[in-house]
């Protein structure tokens, strides 16, 4: 009951604070699995090596191009499609298995470790739910608001293992 009254209350915060809460916890989560990774692992296996890459390739396939085209197949046509496909059927809780298989998905394609995959399954099942969110509440298009917190959280994780 506690969650469900924590929930009403982000619902009717402004956009401009959503956004922001949102992408922090983005941010923290990232910043938790890589600790759990880099313990289990003895080095930190979710940096990826850009040594072969410009600045600005970096930038523009990491915070731009990365995120339009992973929204694209993973939240917006992933989940529509298997929503339409589950309206046919009765099944519990089609949005938590929808989300479910998108962020399993999202993971799997991230082939550069077991480690990287569970990460990005685990932010693809948040990027599922956000898309959700903004689908239900109808605040903002649900496409762009996976986009810019998937961008951002690209940018600051760049910016935190590139440059300290």
């Amino acid at each position: 009951m506690k969650t469900y009254k924590i929930y009403l209350k982000f619902i009717e915060l402004n956009l401009l604070i959503q956004l922001p809460i949102l992408i922090s916890i983005n941010l923290l989560v990232g910043e938790v699995l890589d600790i759990i990774f880099e313990l289990i692992n003895k080095e930190d296996v979710l940096k990826l090596d850009f040594s072969s890459y410009t600045v600005f390739e970096i930038v523009l396939e990491t915070v731009f191009l990365a995120p339009i085209i992973e929204t694209i197949i993973f939240q917006f046509l992933f989940i529509e499609i298997f929503l339409y496909l589950f309206s046919k059927l009765t099944i519990k809780n089609k949005k938590g298995i929808i989300v479910f298989l998108s962020g399993i998905l999202f993971g799997v394609l991230h082939l550069y470790n077991i480690s990287y995959m569970i990460s990005t399954a685990i932010f693809g099942w948040i990027y599922g739910s956000i898309y959700f969110f903004y689908k239900v509440n109808g605040k903002m298009n649900p496409f762009l608001a996976v986009l810019i917190i998937h961008a951002f959280d690209n940018l600051f994780t760049l910016l935190m293992d590139y440059t300290l």
